[in-house]
């Protein structure tokens, strides 16, 4: 930032700079429009320690260009957030039409420093925020293949349980035979059982054994009555 500067400035031995930062806090307002004080002022703000930074930084709180500029320095060494810079920055904003002449070329370097470390925050907090949001995303998509995984674990294993199932059917199939009539229980030849008899039709069936059928028996007379004693006989 201070290379940036032009002017005859040059960087304090640290012995010196200790002196100067000592006591750049007490100088009187005759040093205020000469470039050196301002430069020698961010040198000194980054050697003190952030609380240190602030409460000088509050001790700074006129409505002039003065303070608004060393504010500005005091608060960038503090290392304050982005909330806290965009004020101090639009504060000093507001008094630019109060800078001299002298001082002018720093103020606008130091402005313009301040607005890109302003662009840097917000394109950082930008990329944080995509990122959280591309995290969010990645961790919902692992959910759901998780969640694939385990469906499709769950339908292999019920395609296996009904493979299973049906071998064990067409297992049992093959055991049990097709046919449970007359032929399966005699053994397969057909004659029915030995306790069981034929019945001939009416008029007359073949014999057993294949012969003609025997003709019905003659119907039987009645006896003749014999003759009495004295009757010629017929």
């Amino acid at each position: 930032m201070l290379s940036e500067v032009p002017g005859s400035h040059t960087h304090l031995a640290p012995a010196t700079l200790a002196q100067v930062c000592d006591d750049i806090w007490q100088s009187d307002d005759g040093v205020m429009n000469k470039p050196d004080y301002w430069l020698s002022l961010m040198e000194c703000a980054p050697r003190m320690t952030p609380a240190q930074t602030r409460a000088e930084a509050w001790r700074h709180q006129d409505a002039n260009w003065q303070d608004s500029f060393r504010q500005s320095i005091l608060l960038d060494a503090a290392d304050i957030d982005v909330t806290e810079r965009r004020r101090a920055y639009h504060r000093l904003l507001s008094y630019r039409d109060n800078f001299p002449a002298g001082i002018y070329p720093l103020f606008t370097l130091w402005r313009q420093h301040q607005a890109l470390r302003l662009v840097l925050a917000d394109e950082r907090s930008r990329a944080q925020r995509q990122q959280q949001e591309s995290d969010k995303q990645m961790r919902a998509l692992t959910a759901r293949e998780q969640q694939f995984k385990q469906e499709l674990a769950a339908t292999a294993r019920k395609l296996q349980n009904l493979t299973d199932i049906e071998r064990r059917l067409s297992s049992r199939k093959w055991q049990t035979p097709d046919d449970d009539g007359p032929a399966a229980s005699d053994g397969g030849s057909g004659k029915p059982p030995s306790g069981e008899r034929q019945t001939p039709k009416a008029g007359g069936t073949s014999a057993p054994g294949g012969g003609a059928a025997a003709p019905p028996a003659a119907a039987a007379r009645p006896p003749v009555a014999a003759p009495e004693a004295g009757e010629p006989r017929q």
